[in-house]
């Protein structure tokens, strides 16, 4: 697989793909295992037949093989997992910038909404103060009130005392 096709699969799949790799590896240490206990057995045959410096030639090219494919293979499996943590860091450090973003411009539309809410009730609260002033100097008969003023101030937060 190469490396476009890798930056583009989620953490999901890189994790699978990381995952699937392990398994690879550590059935091919499996095998490992096994070829080399077969190579004892056909190094102890050999003895046996008396061809103890051929077979000594033969194992040992076949084991460095194996230690050479096997090094590779951790190599590049050691390669695969820095890139998917690389990514994985990356992508995380992006989410984490964006719900910043995102609760900052929450909190500036929430302060933005309850100022102009206070602005409407005011001028609502100021309206109906006006009218009740009116409707008393056009019928000085009704008992007055006691002095008609604007109600108490919550704090300027975008949470009230109710939440």
């Amino acid at each position: 697989m190469d490396e476009k096709k890798l930056n583009n699969l989620s953490v999901g799949e890189l994790r699978a793909l990381l995952l699937s790799q392990q398994q690879e590896m550590e059935q091919l240490r499996s095998q490992l295992l096994e070829t080399q206990s077969r190579l004892t057995d056909r190094h102890l045959a050999l003895e046996e037949a008396g061809s103890i410096a051929q077979a000594a030639l033969q194992l040992s090219g076949i084991f460095e093989n194996a230690q050479q494919a096997a090094d590779h293979y951790l190599e590049n499996v050691e390669s695969l997992h820095a890139r998917q943590e690389a990514d994985y860091l990356q992508r995380l450090a992006e989410a984490e910038q964006q719900a910043q973003d995102l609760l900052q411009s929450t909190q500036q539309q929430c302060s933005d909404m309850e100022r102009a809410a206070r602005t409407k009730a005011d001028y609502y609260w100021n309206a109906l103060s006006e009218k009740i002033r009116q409707l008393y100097r056009q019928q000085p008969e009704l008992p007055q009130l006691q002095d008609v003023t604007a109600p108490a101030v919550a704090e300027d937060t975008c949470f009230g005392p109710d939440d």
